[in-house]
């Protein structure tokens, strides 16, 4: 995948249009993972929202999908400070905010799952939700994470030490932080 400069990808994406073919899941998970290390991260966002448009039973976007895109957010930290606009971070056109991110893995969950939500599906695992459950806290919402916890439970998804580390790192350094702040 290192050879995956976006202009391949690009010509990848117009040659499948030309011969009127649809990618697949795994070949959309490659684009999008693709295109987020190469810093083209609208791009990865435009294919996801193409897949939200286009899911169905057949093609539903998978903990893959769901593990980058919040891994994304999570890295992603737009700033107008010149440090930022040094290393090309940049406000994501397309990019869905971390709760709509949520609630759209959760409504595929359930499409995959055809509303047995308690049931196995390709959507959510424990991995998953701890990248989501992480992603949620580092960007101090709260009331998402709660609602993410409380998944874990509701969709028989077993918990880890990963889970529990997810939200104590992000909140015991926001209390180092802002104990600094006062003295």
């Amino acid at each position: 995948l290192g050879v995956l400069t976006p202009a391949i990808l690009d010509a990848t994406l117009h040659r499948l249009d030309s011969l009127q073919l649809e990618p697949d899941l795994p070949l959309f998970n490659t684009l999008i993972s693709a295109y987020i290390r190469a810093r083209e991260v609208d791009k990865a966002w435009s294919i996801y929202r193409y897949l939200i448009h286009k899911r169905s039973p057949d093609l539903i976007p998978d903990s893959f999908t769901y593990g980058t895109l919040f891994n994304s957010l999570y890295n992603h930290r737009p700033s107008k400070r010149r440090r930022a606009r040094i290393l090309g971070i940049q406000q994501l056109k397309y990019a869905r905010t971390p709760r709509r991110l949520f609630q759209e893995m959760i409504q595929s969950h359930i499409l995959a799952t055809f509303g047995r939500s308690s049931a196995r599906s390709t959507v959510l695992n424990t991995t998953v939700l701890n990248v989501a459950l992480r992603t949620l806290v580092r960007t101090c919402d709260y009331l998402t994470a709660l609602v993410c916890l409380q998944t874990y439970d509701d969709y028989n998804i077993p918990v880890d030490a990963k889970t529990f580390r997810a939200v104590l790192v992000d909140l015991l350094g926001r209390v180092r932080y802002n104990l600094r702040m006062e003295s």
